[in-house]
Formats: structure tokens, sequence, C-alpha cells
């Protein structure tokens, strides 16, 4: 169960035009807490970069059951984004 394991095999099983949220790679680089909020401007420059705007619904899931979707979808209400499921 592996990271990258999980991320070989996520790609191959995800929902057709579904993109993956890193919440190791959009988080606080400044501290040694994992997965802490990003700033506003690094959550919406990865927002930017999936081409996620205020008008589209994100729809957060995992494949492996651990705190990842729970985490994306907490930071996308953080941010103000109101069509989070």
């Amino acid at each position: 169960n592996s990271w990258a394991g999980y991320l070989g095999r996520s790609a191959a099983s995800r929902i057709p035009g579904a993109q993956f949220w890193d919440v190791d790679g959009v988080c606080d680089p400044n501290t040694d807490l994992p997965h802490m909020l990003p700033s506003e401007e690094a959550f919406a420059a990865a927002a930017d970069a999936l081409c996620i705007g205020n008008d589209d619904a994100v729809v957060v899931y995992d494949g492996m059951g651990m705190f990842a979707a729970p985490r994306a979808w907490w930071t996308w209400k953080v941010f103000g984004h109101d069509r989070y499921y």
C-alpha cells in the first residue's frame, strides 16, 4: 500500500475526466507538519493548473480509504469553493 503504488493504480482506475489533487504537493511548505493548508495563492495556482474555477463542481474521492478525500474536501471549503462534493 505505498503512495507510489497507489498513484500508479489511481491513474488506471480514476473516474473518466477526473484529475489528481496532490494533498502532499498542495500544502504549506514552511512547516514540518504534513498536509497543512497552503497559502491562498498556492491553492489558487493549483486550482488554476487543473483548470478548476469557482463555477466548476468538484467531486472529491479516493480509492485508498485514507485521509486524502476529507482533507481535499475541507481545503476546497476553506478557500470558499461552493460546489464540492
